[in-house]
């Protein structure tokens, strides 16, 4: 049977890969032409390898490109590094690639935290999509609980959810795009905090940016 590049890249797909992607800093074009070369040598084996370096490069660079959108600590906070992890990997239906990054703030007068996170798995932002069209078609599940004040707003390609519980003492905010969610979560329930940091997010460089 001919084997072709295209069953090849699938089957790089069938891998699930856990990277760190500062460890994936290979040019993806010089890899891939290595990896076609083999591939025309019969090396099926190098060949594959190639392209898994291939797969692990470009999100490296992703993730490094989105890095620019975890915001700075506000006044009065720390953040901590920025951690960056990519995976791929497939069912028998689909195939999906995602890229986190997250980081972590600590407020100096009381320690309080709060985390940054951005995503574009696929599964996460599909689902979190379909509740915000429910919490849109049905309101009246924003108010059943009298211990949670959650709030659904569009703003440009993004919407905003808000959760406020009071129970918990926490504020969650999640910005959704067509291919990303970008989330802030506060353990106090300080929602003008957290929208402090969304606010100094650019989303519209940062959706741009995705669709690229």
């Amino acid at each position: 049977m001919k084997t072709g590049l295209r069953p090849l890249v699938f089957l790089v797909l069938l891998t699930a890969l856990v990277t760190n992607v500062a460890d994936a800093q290979d040019d993806p074009i010089a890899l891939a032409d290595e990896g076609r070369s083999a591939l025309k040598a019969g090396d099926n084996q190098k060949a594959l390898e190639l392209f898994q370096q291939v797969v692990q490069s470009l999100q490296a660079m992703l993730a490094e490109s989105l890095e620019q959108f975890i915001p700075a600590a506000r006044k009065g906070w720390s953040a901590g590094e920025i951690r960056s992890n990519s995976w791929t990997g497939t069912t028998e239906q689909t195939i999906s690639n995602m890229t986190n990054l997250s980081c972590e703030y600590k407020r100096e007068s009381d320690g309080a935290r709060l985390t940054v996170s951005l995503t574009n798995w696929p599964h996460l932002v599909t689902g979190m999509r379909q509740s915000l069209t429910m919490y849109k078609q049905m309101p009246q599940v924003m108010t059943a609980d009298p211990n949670r004040q959650i709030t659904v707003e569009d703003s440009g390609d993004w919407t905003i959810l808000r959760i406020h519980d009071k129970k918990r003492e926490s504020a969650d905010v999640h910005a959704v795009h067509e291919h990303a969610m970008f989330t802030i979560d506060l353990d106090r329930g300080e929602m003008g905090v957290a929208d402090d940091y969304l606010g100094s997010v650019n989303l519209s460089d940062l959706g741009n940016a995705l669709a690229q």
